[in-house]
């Protein structure tokens, strides 16, 4: 039996309950469906072992991995039993009731019903159409009934998400299950774990280690992404990638027609990143969603003149300046094209056309009218009814910088460096483009902590090498996150053996741990860890086949160069953000003030950053190119195989045999200021799986 193992069947805990099967096991728990023998009723078990504390004996019981980690495992257990405790005092027909909790094999253990039904995404893929607004009705009436209930006790849930909402086979009406206040307190309580987040679903509350920052409207967030999901056919754009782009549809811009506008517009209030902008209460957020008729208009979008002004005309007969809301003001642009086609404004938040009146005249726009920091495929749109304008603005566009890039059925525009993101699909890696430029790629023999191999002579001596990158490339603004990697693995049918390298003692094989599981805690948004060169490569070129773009993994010197964030030659620092090792935190994931708590031994970097394991990408401040964890985190694997010196000008380092080392870039979360550095680099045979290592991609711009 390996330490992460489920009991066997067959096991009787508590005296009572019989495990039938393993119906799944996470971060937290296995869960296990059993029969109660004194009632011959089924029930659901979930057992308590988070992977990054606590592993199973052979004799089946449960201990902490670690002497340092007995104090965490078992406050954890406690906790568990306190709030299955006070879930026990829930009583609601939408409540998967919890029957009872005890302490076994050194563990804590749950009991609740066992709801017969299917799952919320079964049901609705089951539908032949999107669900009608009749049934949404009933769906919300129901969760929103149970959540009051529990809210009245002063219980959150916590954790909403498609996955626990059960479908009841005997009225098709939902049933919560898996209430999340355990986990969130257990991920606030021990900082060997990082707050439980569910991309899409989680609000940005629940991003941070702040338990006194989450309430009531918590759950309205979650359960308005459960009907964002429900309404719309997709999932919600997770907080993260919302809080840099703001490119999430609404629901009313979605569905407007099919579901009562009042109901649209209460589900995109309530899923605001702001939580005092949302609905405070269940109540609140059951008010909006039934109000049965659209709230009037204002004043001013009965008034024509008032309109023109919002719409960004101005009337000939009150040429006053228009008063530009500071939300469109960073990145607004204007184009009125003649016969009324329609107005376009390049704002953050908007993409409709607004008509005007006709003698409106046409905009003419030269050098100065074409603002880089607007959105240029908005101006683009507007001049596809004049091919002449198009190429002008094309020509612009050119001239101030920015480049074009084909993706399926469409074209936009970026400027390199400026960090602005984009991806091929809705479920690819995020991307921005990196300039063209020159550096010296390695350190010199005065920066501290560097090793003889970041020059261009194996050994003593030797001298940085000059490099010049002629072309833009696209590069990964995160490492591939787990939720990506697993894309690729279900969809490529893509098998990975079990084992990974870690490090509990000595860096040794541990053949139970695996990517999906690498023996801490993770969540869809941290990087994917456990995978080797060869599963890199893989995922690069699935993706290219499914994107008709070439993906790859990036060179050595694209690594360093995209690092560094430097567009020429100049002052190259120990870190792209500077020499002082202290605010490495900032930026960085890495071995600090509270992985040595638990490691006495490492050598640290004096700071915190928060996590003692991955953290979520993203999680840190970027660098001059809008590229993230370009430092610290994981070990990224690169193209090119090892040498013991930097390749010089025109080498070619990606001729490599199957068996050659690769190098890896940027350093990880056990790694202190002397290894993390924009120069730094480590090599590893490409059929090694580790705990510290991933990747990101590269897609090249030209072909």
């Amino acid at each position: 039996m390996t330490d992460r193992e489920p009991l066997t069947t067959g096991s009787v805990l508590d005296g009572r309950y019989r495990l039938e099967t393993v119906l799944g096991g996470g971060t937290f728990w296995f869960t296990y469906l059993a029969t109660d023998q004194e009632t011959d009723e089924p029930v659901v078990i979930k057992e308590y072992l988070p992977a990054g504390l606590a592993r199973r004996r052979e004799d089946g019981k449960v201990e902490a991995r670690q002497e340092v980690l007995r104090g965490a495992f078992a406050a954890g257990g406690v906790r568990v039993l306190q709030e299955a405790a006070k879930l026990a005092k829930i009583e609601h027909p939408a409540i998967a009731a919890v029957r009872a909790a005890f302490k076994q094999n050194g563990t804590a253990y749950i009991v609740r019903d066992y709801v017969h039904g299917q799952s919320f995404v079964n049901w609705l893929n089951s539908l032949p159409r999107q669900p009608s607004p009749v049934e949404m009705d009933r769906l919300c009436d129901t969760l929103l009934d149970a959540l009051e209930t529990a809210h009245a006790q002063g219980i959150w849930h916590l954790d909403i998400t498609p996955e626990h909402v059960l479908m009841h086979a005997k009225d098709n009406l939902p049933v919560l299950i898996d209430f999340g206040e355990t986990r969130a307190a257990i991920a606030c309580s021990t900082r060997a774990m990082h707050t439980f987040v569910r991309p899409g679903y989680s609000p940005p509350e629940q991003h941070v280690f702040d338990e006194a920052a989450q309430g009531p409207w918590t759950d309205v967030y979650g359960v308005a992404a459960v009907l964002y999901r429900a309404v719309t056919g997709r999932g919600p754009t997770d907080v993260i990638t919302r809080n840099h782009t703001d490119e999430m549809q609404t629901a009313v811009a979605a569905l407007g027609g099919i579901y009562r506008v009042t109901f649209l517009k209460a589900i995109d209030r309530a899923m605001s990143l702001d939580p005092s902008r949302r609905q405070q209460s269940i109540a609140a957020l059951r008010s909006e969603l039934f109000e049965p008729v659209d709230r009037p208009d204002p004043p001013h979008k009965k008034d024509p003149k008032k309109m023109a002004r919002v719409a960004g005309t101005l009337d000939p007969a009150d040429p006053k300046p228009v008063k530009i809301s500071r939300w469109l003001a960073p990145a607004l642009a204007l184009v009125v094209i003649a016969g009324g086609l329609g107005t376009f404004i390049a704002g953050k938040l908007m993409s409709r056309s607004i008509n005007v009146p006709e003698q409106a005249a046409t905009l003419v726009l030269d050098s100065r009218e074409i603002d880089s920091g607007a959105d240029p495929q908005l101006l683009l749109k507007a001049a596809e009814a004049d091919p002449a304008q198009r190429e002008r603005i094309e020509h612009r566009l050119q001239e101030a910088g920015l480049i074009k890039i084909a993706l399926a059925g469409a074209t936009i525009w970026r400027k390199p460096g400026a960090g602005l993101p984009f991806r091929d699909c809705p479920s690819c890696p995020e991307l921005a483009v990196v300039p063209a430029g020159s550096f010296l790629m390695g350190s010199p023999a005065s920066e501290p902590g560097r090793g003889e191999d970041e020059d261009d002579t194996a050994g003593p001596g030797g001298e940085r090498v000059a490099v010049s990158l002629p072309r833009p490339f696209a590069i990964g603004r995160y490492a591939v996150t787990l939720a990506e990697f697993t894309d690729f693995v279900r969809q490529a049918g893509r098998k990975i053996e079990l084992g990974c390298y870690a490090r509990y003692g000595a860096w040794q094989l541990f053949p139970d741990l695996a990517w999906h599981d690498p023996g801490f805690v993770q969540d869809d948004r941290h990087p994917v860890v456990c995978v080797n060169w060869d599963d890199a490569q893989a995922y690069v070129a699935w993706l290219g086949r499914k994107t008709g773009q070439r993906y790859r993994l990036p060179t050595e010197q694209e690594r360093e160069y995209a690092t560094r964030a430097l567009a020429s030659e100049g002052i190259q620092p120990r870190y792209f953000f500077g020499n002082d090792e202290n605010e490495l935190c900032h930026f960085a994931n890495v071995a600090d003030l509270d992985a040595k708590a638990a490691n006495p031994d490492w050598s640290v970097v004096n700071c915190h950053d928060g996590f003692a394991q991955t953290a979520p990408v993203g999680s840190f401040k970027p660098n001059a190119f809008g590229l993230y964890d370009m430092l610290g985190n994981v070990w990224e694997w690169t193209a090119d195989c090892f040498r013991n010196s930097l390749p010089r000008a025109g080498d070619l380092t990606t001729a490599c045999t199957s068996v050659d080392q690769r190098v890896l870039r940027g350093g990880s979360w056990r790694d202190n200021g002397g290894v993390v550095r924009s120069a730094a680099r480590i090599a590893s045979a490409p059929n090694i799986r580790d705990e510290i290592v991933g990747f990101r991609v590269v897609r090249d711009i030209y072909p």
